[in-house]
């Protein structure tokens, strides 16, 4: 009895599977989503070197490199004339002997710059005609401060009155905070004899030097 009932059993089960009552296997899901993907390596930005001073900007293989703009220097601005007034005056001092022969200084000042100028002081001897040796220890004074000079022997001739250039001094000066250049001049030049019947041991000329 338990052998036909084992072999029903197994009908039965034969005949469910043929119905298909045991259902079908579950089939594996497939996801609509793509699989991700490698993150991508940015690519190395380019770096400019510099080859004797120009600029050179060295870009990764197939990118286009970013144009690099030099700095151009600013070229130094000159100083403008416009921004001050430049100075250019001139002035004579001359001794009073009371003859022909007197000694003559002539200057000059004129700008280098806004803060400086360049004064020169010429001193000549006027006379008609003259004849005297070497002269040692004549001075110039500006704001007392002396400079000494000495002159050659002088042979002037006769036929008027003519200017004898003696010495030349010329020197740049600082201006004051005003703008402005306050000298006091004095020179002498040695004589030592008699002219025109006056007796002089020494030609002495002086004045002030106001700029502007």
């Amino acid at each position: 009895m338990k052998r036909y009932v084992a072999i029903l059993l197994c009908l039965c089960l034969l005949l469910c599977s043929g119905c298909g009552l045991l259902g079908d296997k579950p089939k594996p899901q497939t996801s609509a989503e793509p699989a991700p993907q490698p993150a991508e390596t940015p690519s190395p930005s380019p770096e400019p070197t510099d080859r004797g001073g120009e600029v050179v900007t060295t870009a990764a293989p197939g990118s286009t490199p970013s144009p690099i703009s030099t700095p151009v220097p600013s070229a130094a601005i000159p100083e403008s004339a416009g921004e001050f007034d430049p100075v250019d005056i001139s002035g004579s001092f001359r001794s009073d002997t009371g003859t022909a022969l007197n000694l003559i200084a002539d200057w000059e000042c004129v700008s280098v710059s806004s803060k400086n100028v360049r004064l020169t002081i010429v001193l000549s001897l006027e006379s008609y005609s003259l004849s005297v040796g070497e002269r040692t220890a004549n001075q110039l004074a500006l704001n007392g401060v002396p400079i000494t000079f000495h002159t050659p022997a002088l042979e002037v001739a006769s036929g008027g009155l003519s200017k004898t250039e003696l010495y030349t001094w010329s020197e740049t000066l600082p201006l004051m905070e005003d703008g402005s250049l306050q000298q006091d001049l004095y020179a002498f030049w040695t004589f030592a004899g008699t002219y025109s019947g006056v007796e002089m041991d020494k030609l002495e000329v002086s004045g002030h030097i106001s700029v502007p």
